[in-house]
């Protein structure tokens, strides 16, 4: 299971996923461009790996949500998607 320092420091745990998918992918895409376009193409809105960095924030958010709160947590965390203040 995941130990006490986890669970008393999610939002450090949060950036800390966000940032490292992120910055993993630029820096390598800048530290070894050739490689990085020979093995995954230019680095542009088509790229599958651009997603990837895009949705950085939401897969360490449930990553975190689900190791901390489990299965609770991910539908607390999608039930807000459809609570809507305003009427359709």
């Amino acid at each position: 299971m995941i130990g006490p320092w986890f669970r008393d420091h999610p939002i450090l745990v949060f950036l800390a996923l966000t940032f490292g998918i992120t910055r993993s992918i630029r820096a390598t895409s800048v530290l070894a461009p050739n490689w990085f376009y020979a093995q995954f193409g230019p680095l542009n809105g088509r790229a599958p790996l651009f997603y990837l960095m895009v949705w950085a924030p939401n897969i360490a958010a449930i990553t975190v949500v689900s190791l901390t709160k489990g299965a609770s947590g991910i539908w607390e965390l999608f039930a807000r998607l459809f609570c809507w203040s305003v009427r359709p």
